[in-house]
């Protein structure tokens, strides 16, 4: 099964500005693939098992607590590399607007 890892999570309005789509549905959904993916390629290769425990345990919830904080690192980055892409495609005014609303979001 191949898979297209190069899907932006943000894209570009009329303005030329960028709507972050994180939250959009279709983002959402993507995700949701992607952690079924994810879960299918652990079982692939025999690292869990079909069946659930229980309760979870508090080693387990350390662990999933971690591959959440690094899910949210990769999302992050793809922003970034995304809106850095965005950014190089732009020229003039549209950049400067681009600059001034990106700094706004971090003042």
């Amino acid at each position: 099964m191949s898979m297209n890892y190069n899907t932006a999570s943000v894209s570009e309005v009329e303005d030329g500005t960028t709507q972050e789509s994180l939250y959009s549905e279709v983002s959402k959904l993507r995700l949701k693939d992607a952690v079924i993916y994810y879960q299918g390629l652990l079982a692939q290769n025999n690292l869990i098992s079909s069946e659930s425990s229980a309760s979870i345990s508090h080693e387990a919830m350390l662990m999933g607590e971690e591959i959440f904080q690094n899910t949210l690192a990769i999302l992050a980055e793809k922003i970034i590399v995304s809106m850095k892409n965005l950014f190089m495609k732009m020229k003039g005014v549209k950049k400067v607007i681009f600059c001034t609303k990106i700094i706004k979001v971090f003042i």
